[in-house]
């Protein structure tokens, strides 16, 4: 698929992802020295809210800054370019949590990686995880599952 060539409702989110039932995110954030876009503990309820189950894992969460008509690669790159600074940090890391890009694609047939976007992910020690999506709904939410499931 030549990923210039997009229908207008793809759409894509990139989300790089620790987690763990210990992950503490405050000392993520602390040891990377980055500010995640999401980040909760074990037993935290989604949005606050006790009506939801509580988060079984304690985790941290970077996502892409790019528009979400951008292509997966691009996305990659973006977040790859933040963290490849701090690959040594996150090997350790990645030694006693799951370290993952969590990546959902809408309204899309497949996709190609570059060998260096592929490198890139390989050589920080993540996991690549995609989701594929049918829809968005009609007032512009994405719909699809939530990055902060574990599988």
């Amino acid at each position: 698929m030549d990923q210039t060539d997009t229908n207008n409702n793809e759409y894509t989110v990139v989300s790089f992802r620790i987690f763990n039932p210990d992950l503490d995110p405050i000392n993520v954030s602390q040891e990377l020295e980055l500010t995640p876009e999401h980040m909760h503990n074990r037993g935290d309820f989604p949005k606050g809210n006790p009506r939801y189950a509580p988060y079984k894992h304690g985790m941290w969460i970077l996502r892409s800054k790019l528009p979400g008509q951008k292509p997966l690669d691009e996305h990659l790159k973006d977040i790859l370019s933040v963290l490849e600074p701090k690959k040594e940090i996150i090997l350790k890391l990645a030694k006693n949590y799951t370290v993952d890009f969590y990546c959902s694609l809408f309204e899309q047939n497949g996709f190609n990686l570059s060998p260096e976007i592929l490198a890139g992910i390989s050589d920080i020690g993540a996991a690549l995880g995609v989701s594929f999506s049918a829809f968005i709904e009609d007032d512009g939410d994405v719909v699809g599952q939530d990055e902060t499931e574990q599988e």
